[in-house]
């Protein structure tokens, strides 16, 4: 706009206009009265994109100024709309009371509003802002849920691409941000913007650190991300920056080390359904949905964290059983404390507005219930003797106890618009009893007072009324003027009534909103203390909050495992899967017929890869599904389905099912699906549990078989992993002929009538029959086209023998001899290694490999 145009604009527009500069990117929000007002472009905008009316208001130019707007007390789901479609928000807020003002009215930006920041009232899942920034070879990630104020610390080492988009998928496809910050290092990286379309985040953006000393003013939340500093930093500069206010509710959550963390690739996650399902990405269906009985919002996502990440610490798990067992031994303790837990309001969410101290009374009310939930459900615990349970919760006494202190300040149900009404019981403080008397009386001396006048002047229709313009005023309508008495001074004319008021009626008005404003006042002062109370108190409530949503999961596993006949497993340490009766734990739920339970065999020496092979629709892939999600129950604390489980704890669990096309990234079937077979071979291990299914059937019959015979070699022979290999190359069922540790299972079929039928039971030995015709029929093909097809089949078989692989040389794959580099490292022992030696040792070995 022209400095001439800017002269002539009206200081309101003026100071619109200057604001709006100062955040040019982000859409200007108002506040005008009722309304948040927006002008210029970005009414324009804003009013299409959110179905606004477009109007047009003077402000000084020849040509008035295009308006829309939204009312402030709705505005939050105007703005949750723009925030979702990628925009920001700048919220100018009135900072003076009106009344006091001398001309304009005093406004500032109070907060800029952005995906990742905004905190929205029925918000139930995390909404996670994730940062990152790259420093040499280590790159960090920060995700933090603003509204709760818990921030997860990530970070690994990249050597090359892959590391850094292998990194960034597992972090994105876990925690699922709205928004993702960078560095310079990570703007403009090419796969990271491929990753923020395919997983709907809805900002990624680079931010440029002002303040690279910042985190020192936060040493404890310093201290404890200190694997993520300079994400961190690069975090509270951008929240101190669009929030304008401290981050004291910012807190980093305790980790599990790092290798007591099963590591889970998005594939995975997305292959066995554990959050999502596949079909339309919803929670019904998955493995999170079968096993959420929370009774908190915070309990559920607590158990979707979970679920997500397994853990390998023997101990700890054997812990979580332990609190299972306890629950199903002691049913009227387990009863007393789902009850409580039913009483306990989101208070995960209510950290942010305790830091700014803006927690409203009604927030107040449900943290006090929330406070004697947790009284009675400690209680419980505690009478009941059970360590396991009494050691996982043990919040402070002295803060539960302060949740009555705090709900007797209140009235029962305290109004959500707070300020213009009383919130404070009565009894609580005798001055603003008095001050609330006095206010109340006067309003009785009108009502009084109106009676009198009716009678004296005879006027029947004679009304006070009340306006925040006129104050306290007599209105009377025009056939009865003649009526109204001397004493009476005109204040206002309408086209069928007057206006009038007494110096009688002009006092009390003054004398009834003096003690309104008093008490208002004085109700504000007594909230204010309350809130800084609640304030000092926040890092306890936050304890206390992670330690409820614990609790919850585990009463939730523990009622899973009730619903649904759950066994408790036994953990081993000789690397054995030895499941009796398994069962998966979605289809069993959901399946209109008796589920079929199969057992399962998996060991490290005579058991490492199962050839499964057997008709399509048989129940391979969900006898896969069902090996690994019990292995992932059985890792996450919970109990399984099955009649006996022994497993081992493993460090990785791969899965490469089913293939689509990736046209957006130019990938064919088949070359996602290499990729991913690529990823495995480079990162599983000997604990490691792989699920390939159909390995090599996205391109020709030959290519794809020695790809799946090359792979199940290696993979038997180097990796030496625990695996389900399910294919339709009967071929590869001569792999348990030539080595060691493969074996062939098939799943069994029975024909009766000329008709196929599915028993869904795996069993040892191999099927060379598809049975693709078959199953053809059972799904409606024209009967013409299956003799057709049998016709077919037939000459293809005579002409191309049984199909064997006779002459294939015998030649494994061999892992290759470790290079003194390796040895090297192998030797290593990072336990007794300090961060200065380790630092020598790694520039040592970097000199070696450049010189070989």
């Amino acid at each position: 706009m022209k400095q001439s145009d800017l002269d002539r604009l009206t200081p309101a527009m003026r100071h619109y206009v200057d604001t709006k500069n100062e955040n040019p990117e982000a859409f200007l929000f108002y506040r005008l009265g009722d309304f948040y007002e927006l002008f210029f472009q970005d009414a324009i905008v804003v009013s299409s994109l959110l179905d606004l009316t477009l109007t047009k208001k003077s402000g000084g130019l020849d040509e008035k100024i295009p308006m829309c707007g939204v009312p402030y007390k709705v505005a939050d789901q105007y703005i949750k709309r723009l925030v979702k479609r990628g925009y920001t928000v700048s919220i100018c807020d009135q900072v003076e009371d009106p009344k006091e003002a001398k001309g304009l009215v005093k406004r500032e930006v109070t907060r800029i509003v952005s995906p990742g920041t905004f905190v929205g009232e029925g918000d139930v899942g995390a909404r996670h802002l994730s940062v990152i920034c790259k420093k040499g070879a280590f790159l960090q990630m920060i995700h933090c849920d603003y509204a709760s104020g818990e921030c997860v610390s990530e970070s690994g080492v990249v050597w090359d691409s892959r590391d850094v988009d292998s990194f960034l998928e597992k972090q994105i496809a876990v925690y699922r941000p709205v928004e993702i910050l960078t560095d310079d290092a990570m703007d403009h990286n090419r796969s990271l913007a491929d990753m923020a379309k395919r997983y709907d985040v809805d900002l990624l953006r680079p931010w440029h650190v002002k303040n690279p000393q910042i985190a020192e003013d936060y040493p404890q939340l310093l201290k404890s991300c200190s694997q993520s500093d300079g994400a961190l930093i690069l975090l509270l500069d951008f929240l101190e920056r669009t929030q304008l206010h401290r981050q004291d509710h910012l807190y980093c959550r305790k980790e599990t080390k790092k290798r007591s963390i099963m590591d889970l690739s998005e594939t995975t996650i997305r292959n066995l359904e554990l959050v999502e399902n596949s079909f339309n990405a919803t929670k019904e269906y998955s493995l999170y949905d079968v096993l959420d009985f929370t009774a908190t919002k915070m309990g559920s996502r607590s158990l979707k964290d979970q679920i997500l990440h397994p853990i390998m610490d023997t101990q700890a798990l054997e812990e979580r059983y332990d609190r299972i067992t306890a629950l199903h031994e002691n049913r009227i303790l387990f009863d007393d404390i789902v009850r409580s837990l039913k009483t306990i309001y989101d208070i995960d969410r209510l950290s942010l507005s305790i830091s700014k101290g803006s927690i409203t009374p009604k927030q107040i009310i449900h943290l006090a219930d929330s406070l004697r939930g947790a009284k009675a459900i400690k209680a419980a615990i505690t009478d009941s003797g059970i360590e396991s349970l009494i050691q996982s919760f043990s919040p402070e006494d002295e803060l539960l106890a302060r949740g009555e202190a705090w709900k007797a300040v209140f009235t029962d149900d305290p109004p959500v618009a707070y300020r213009e009404q009383r919130y404070i019981r009565e009894g609580f403080d005798a001055e603003l009893d008095r001050l609330y008397g006095l206010s109340e009386g006067g309003k009785n001396w009108i009502l009084e007072l109106e009676s009198l006048e009716r009678e004296k002047t005879d006027i029947k229709n004679l009304r006070i009324k009340y306006n925040k313009i006129l104050g306290y005023f007599f209105e009377v309508s025009k056939s009865n003027i003649e009526r109204v008495p001397d004493y009476f001074v005109r204040k206002q004319t309408l086209v069928g009534s007057e206006r009038f008021f007494t110096e009688a009626l002009k006092e009390k008005e003054e004398e009834i909103l003096h003690a309104k404003e008093s008490a208002l006042d004085r109700q504000y002062e007594i909230l204010e203390r309350i809130r800084e109370e609640i304030t000092s108190r926040l890092q306890d409530i936050q304890s206390l909050s992670a330690s409820l949503a614990a609790l919850d999961a585990v009463c939730s596993l523990a009622s899973a495992a009730d619903r649904y006949d759950y066994i408790r497993p036994i953990l081993n340490r000789n690397g054995v899967i030895d499941i009796e009766g398994g069962r998966h734990p979605v289809v069993e739920v959901h399946a209109e017929e008796e589920y079929i339970p199969n057992d399962t065999l998996l060991d490290g020496e005579r058991f490492r890869l199962q050839i499964i092979t057997g008709p399509n629709m048989a129940g391979k892939s969900t006898y896969m599904r069902q090996v690994a999600l019990i292995q992932i129950l059985a890792q996450i604390g919970s109990y399984v389905p099955a009649d006996a489980a022994n497993l081992p704890i493993v460090d990785q669990i791969f899965t490469r099912i089913g293939a689509s096309d990736n046209l957006t990234r130019g990938q064919s079937t088949f070359m996602v699906e290499m990729t991913e077979v690529a990823e495995i071979l480079r990162l599983a291990t000997a604990r490691s549990l792989i699920l390939f299914d159909e390995v090599g059937r996205g391109t020709s019959t030959y290519d794809g078989l020695s790809i799946a015979w090359s792979i199940a070699e290696y993979i038997a022979n180097v990796v030496r992993a625990k695996t389900l290999f399910a294919t339709h190359y009967f071929e590869l069922t001569e792999l348990a002929e030539r080595h060691d540790g493969i074996v062939n299972v098939t799943v069994a079929t029975e024909e009766r009538d000329g008709e196929i039928h599915f028993l869904r039971k795996i069993v040892r030995g191999e099927s060379n029959y598809s049975f693709g015709i078959d199953v053809a029929k059972l799904a409606g093909v024209k009967e013409e086209v299956i003799k057709r097809a049998r016709i077919v089949l037939e000459h293809l078989e005579a002409r191309e023998g049984a199909g064997k692989i006779e002459n294939l040389a015998d030649s494994k794959v061999e892992a290759p001899a470790p290079s003194p580099l390796e040895e090297k490292l192998c030797a290593l022992d990072i336990n007794e290694t300090s961060p200065i030696e380790a630092l020598l040792l790694l520039r040592e070995l970097q000199e070696e490999a450049r010189r070989a």
